[in-house]
């Protein structure tokens, strides 16, 4: 078993920025191994072929910035290239000298364009503005991206999830089918999403499951885009 950042519901592509970005490799007695970082080889072409297509995707920053911890055993066992892509990142002392926890940051949104790196960019330092006014256990567990989407290229929006463990499969696929499938306001509108709509708008199967989701603008400020369940 090998862990991944990337699912898709439907047409639409999630990714985990974030720590969940070094793939594991599940070694059996409960020994997990770093084996790369996304995206490798194999799924560059197939991410490839979703951007130029202008399939829908959606970045949720999840721990984005944050250090990545590894035990001194686990990088001892990851490959060489994953080894030298995060030596880069921060020297390394040599086995002997080095600590029990190693610590590590990932490159950001390396994956995407230039002009989305700098769009989530962005977007993640206005949640963090957010975060520093709003005490945490007032905000719902999804921040949505207001800015305005480019009329061309890739369909990106960004997200940042608050707390990890609020977001199963189900309710995650509800709040993608909300995002896109019920906003259709046109290449280029400010949001793809009206700020103020309503539940009559979303489905049936979406509105019973659908998790709360506002949007973070360049003020900024918060909205919400769907019905609170």
């Amino acid at each position: 078993m090998t862990s991944t950042p990337a699912m898709r519901f439907g047409e639409v592509l999630v990714v985990f920025e974030g720590p969940a970005r070094i793939i594991w490799h599940d070694a059996g007695g409960g020994t997990w191994i770093p084996q790369g970082l996304w995206p490798q080889e194999v799924h560059r072409a197939e991410l490839r072929k979703h951007l130029d297509g202008r399939g829908p995707v959606l970045v949720v920053l999840d721990g984005a910035g944050d250090t990545v911890p590894l035990l001194r055993e686990e990088w001892e066992r990851a490959p060489q290239a994953l080894r030298t892509a995060l030596r880069g990142l921060r020297e390394v002392p040599e086995p002997q000298e080095a600590p029990e926890l190693l610590e590590f940051t990932l490159p950001f949104l390396d994956w995407l364009p230039e002009l989305h790196r700098g769009r989530g960019t962005a977007f993640l330092t206005r949640t963090r503005e957010v975060l520093s006014r709003v005490p945490l256990a007032l905000l719902p567990p999804l921040l949505l991206d207001e800015e305005e989407q480019p009329p061309e290229g890739p369909r990106i929006r960004f997200a940042r999830r608050l707390l990890p463990g609020a977001l199963p499969p189900a309710r995650m696929a509800a709040a993608v089918r909300h995002i896109f499938d019920s906003c259709h306001a046109g290449a280029g509108h400010a949001a793809m999403c009206p700020a103020a709509l309503g539940a009559s708008a979303v489905s049936t199967a979406s509105a019973a499951a659908a998790t709360v989701v506002p949007a973070v603008s360049a003020a900024p400020r918060i909205t919400r885009t769907g019905a609170e369940r």
